[in-house]
């Protein structure tokens, strides 16, 4: 379980780059296509990412362990990389994702977080069964240019904007982790039952 943990806290940190490298690009197009780099990454490394191992976990008590184990490094990973963007550069643009997110409704924010999560299953299934980076680099901008929440890359905001705080910040990243769940468990559940 320790390996796990690890493998998610390395995972946070590419995301937390990923997240880093869409403000410093001035968000848009280029910022959205270079994002894909942290999945990239994550998916050569093999490492743990919640989005990318909750459409597979095992439905039993030990797959839940590992998806909370690497849910809780991926979080750890990102305060890490806020930490040190934060040094080398403060994020300005940060400020306005945040606020975006606190300002949102319950119910928009589950549907973002499930269009996120069905297109990071995709993302991640096209390259682990069909052997192909392209779903990455297609799913990837897509979510962050429809304005989807994706759990690990708004903790690394979260963590940048953390005079922004608030309490309904509380509800608001639940929410998140939970649409994410929902999202990257369509895909199994539809094609189980057709």
């Amino acid at each position: 379980m320790k390996s796990i943990l690890f493998s998610g806290i390395y995972a946070g940190v590419l995301i937390g780059m990923a997240g880093w490298i869409n403000l410093a690009a001035g968000k848009g197009i280029p910022g959205a296509l270079l994002f894909s780099v942290g999945l990239l990454l994550v998916c050569y490394q093999q490492l743990h990412l919640f989005t990318g191992k909750a459409g597979t976990c095992p439905t039993t008590l030990d797959g839940t362990k590992m998806l909370t184990l690497t849910l809780v490094g991926n979080i750890i990973g990102t305060a890490l990389m806020a930490s040190v963007s934060q040094l080398a550069q403060p994020q300005p643009d940060v400020a306005a994702i945040v606020a975006s997110r606190l300002s949102d409704t319950p119910l928009s924010i589950l549907a973002k977080a499930v269009g996120c999560g069905m297109l990071m299953e995709f993302a991640v299934w096209g390259f682990r069964e069909k052997k192909t980076t392209l779903l990455i680099f297609l799913c990837v901008p897509a979510f962050i240019l429809a304005g989807m929440y994706h759990s690990i890359a708004d903790a690394y905001y979260y963590f940048c904007g953390t005079e922004l705080w608030a309490t309904n910040l509380m509800w608001v990243y639940p929410l998140t982790v939970v649409g994410n769940f929902l999202g990257c468990n369509v895909r199994r559940v539809l094609t189980t039952t057709l």
